[in-house]
């Protein structure tokens, strides 16, 4: 028979009965059905599959190892659900949902949290690009300079934040732009 939860419980059947059972992987099978799954193609193939003489077979397993083959999946399936999140209505387009870290932990589609982009910003005003990201691969921070210089930019106020420059000077010459008070 091929190995599956009701071919153990059948199994256990027939060798109260005085018969020899032998169980074969569904992938130790799979290689020799020819054409569409279905119950005659599939005994074709276990037929074939048994007359090979390096066949490998499974040994029929006991209520007690079935019971705790599925506790061990069930528990497994708990710890999964608790990270991703179903949507119960069949016809909504969203399947999976994910939890999502609070305010001031971590950035949508952030690469690091806030704290570690702080240090990281920390690093660069200090250091400046290569010597801080010598210190902060000896940290085990793997970042490049130019993540170090783009996290000082990043902290730099805006334009629209700060009111735009009425003097430009370069050198000696000044532009000025409107009345100078």
């Amino acid at each position: 028979m091929e190995a599956c939860a009701s071919s153990h419980h059948w199994g256990r059947a027939i060798s109260d009965l005085g018969h020899e059972v032998r169980l074969i992987p569904p992938a130790y099978v799979k290689p020799f059905v020819k054409r569409q799954k279905n119950d005659m193609a599939d005994a074709e193939a276990i037929a074939e599959a048994v007359s090979r003489p390096t066949m490998r077979f499974v040994a029929v397993k006991s209520e007690a190892q079935q019971a705790a083959a599925m506790a061990y999946r069930r528990d497994r399936k708990g710890r999964r659900s608790r990270d991703r999140v179903g949507c119960p209505v069949r016809s909504c387009r969203v399947k999976i949902f994910a939890e999502r870290p609070g305010d001031g932990i971590a950035q949508r589609y952030g690469r690091r949290t806030t704290q570690l982009q702080g240090l990281v910003r920390c690093l660069g005003l200090a250091l400046g690009g290569r010597p801080a990201q010598a210190l902060a691969s000896r940290l085990l921070l793997p970042v490049s300079k130019d993540t170090l210089l783009r996290s000082i930019r990043s902290g730099i106020p805006t334009q629209a934040s700060a009111p735009p420059p009425r003097i430009i000077g370069i050198d000696d010459w000044a532009w000025t732009k409107g009345p100078v008070r």
